[in-house]
């Protein structure tokens, strides 16, 4: 999880418009309280106006936390904006994720992503993974995401869909399902 918080915290840093070294009015803060027990809380905002005059933003927030019954748990939430400056055309993103794991492999992880690019498309996911673990080693991890685009204004919103089921045998042996689905019409469905 460690690996996971660090990822999302070098992820933000991407996530913020790439013009860095041309803006101007700069302020960027980012703070991180670890514990001795590998628990921690961070946070990273970046504010700054490019040389376009755009409005460029980048807040992240990360927390690892222990359960009371002992597991790990994961919670970032990231946004960005760019807002050039008279022209109507703001574009954000904004993502969380949650994720809990403990000592055996068990692993119940969701992200939430929204976001609006300069054309005004609206985009949406929502992804879940689950893994549990059995006593004698056999596991069954299920993952879906389902993605939502709807361009502004022209009425064509789209979505597609992903259910993956693998089963994995106390011996290695393992099986996969995969669904795919696009506009509600399932157009792949497979078993490895």
């Amino acid at each position: 999880m460690k690996n996971f918080a660090s990822t999302l915290l070098i992820l933000g840093a991407c996530l913020a418009p790439n013009a860095w070294a041309a803006d101007k009015d700069i302020h960027s803060e980012t703070t991180l309280d670890s514990k001795a027990d590998g628990t921690y809380k961070g946070s990273s905002t970046y504010e700054a106006t490019d040389a376009s005059g755009a409005k460029v933003t980048s807040k992240i927030q990360e927390e690892e936390s222990t359960t009371l019954l002992g597991k790990h748990k994961t919670q970032a939430k990231a946004e960005t904006s760019r807002d050039p400056k008279g022209l109507g055309n703001k574009s954000w993103a904004k993502g969380e994720t949650t994720a809990t794991s403990d000592a055996h492999g068990n692993l119940k992880r969701e992200t939430k992503a929204k976001s609006v690019d300069s054309a005004g498309t609206l985009r949406k996911s929502d992804e879940n993974t689950k893994t549990v673990v059995k006593g004698n080693g056999a596991s069954e991890t299920t993952y879906s995401k389902e993605m939502e685009t709807d361009p502004k204004g022209l009425m064509n919103k789209s979505t597609a869909k992903v259910e993956e089921t693998t089963k994995r045998a106390a011996d290695g042996s393992s099986t996969r399902v995969v669904k795919k689905e696009v506009d509600g019409k399932v157009v792949e469905e497979t078993v490895h």
